[in-house]
């Protein structure tokens, strides 16, 4: 697992202003997404369920899925200049996430990040889902804030989370432990230097 987003924090983001809709835009600050899910469509008079991306249709009976892209203006980063975006929307597609490319014009790299496609709870979880999904420890800002819902159970799916939440906040516990080694030995370097 990629533990490069452990510091990573939410950043606002208007998603309202800036979607280069060809998703071409050169334009520094657009940004587009990639969203899948299970399609919809009928064939053989059963729900189709084959896996689609927004700006195509199915390629087994022809539906259009209509995605609505991010719903939340929060921006959660992955540390990643280039992605299959595809694979990554295919793999996000039982979650309420989607995959958003942020354009750094012609003098900055682009950002990759998550984007919510809901809200009205807390969806934490989901979050941690989600970075786990593409490969990335979840970042230490939620893995230490797991809602705790009623009825909620631990399943083998919550399970392997809260695996990876205590992965991030060993690492960054680690990572705070050697910092503080440094700056104890930098002291006592000033103090025997004076």
């Amino acid at each position: 697992m990629n533990h490069d987003t452990i510091d990573a924090t939410p950043r606002r983001l208007n998603y309202s202003e800036g979607y280069a809709y060809d998703g071409g835009s050169e334009e520094a600050g657009t940004w587009t997404f990639w969203e899948a899910g299970a399609c919809q469509g009928q064939r053989d008079g059963e729900t189709c369920g084959e896996i689609v991306y927004n700006g195509g249709q199915c390629n087994k009976c022809a539906y259009e899925p209509q995605f609505e892209g991010p719903a939340m203006n929060y921006f959660y980063p992955l540390n990643e200049e280039r992605m299959d975006e595809n694979e990554c929307a295919r793999k996000l597609a039982r979650l309420p996430l989607v995959l958003v490319r942020i354009n750094g014009g012609d003098n900055n790299a682009d950002q990759y990040g998550l984007a919510l496609t809901g809200g009205g709870m807390d969806l934490t979880w989901e979050i941690c889902a989600a970075y786990i999904a593409l490969g990335y420890v979840p970042p230490a800002h939620f893995a230490r804030n797991l809602p705790m819902y009623a009825g909620l159970k631990l399943t083998k799916h919550r399970r392997e989370i809260i695996r990876w939440c205590r992965a991030s906040l060993r690492c960054q516990r680690d990572w705070n432990a050697r910092g503080l080694t440094r700056l104890r030995d930098t002291v006592d370097k000033m103090k025997g230097g004076r």
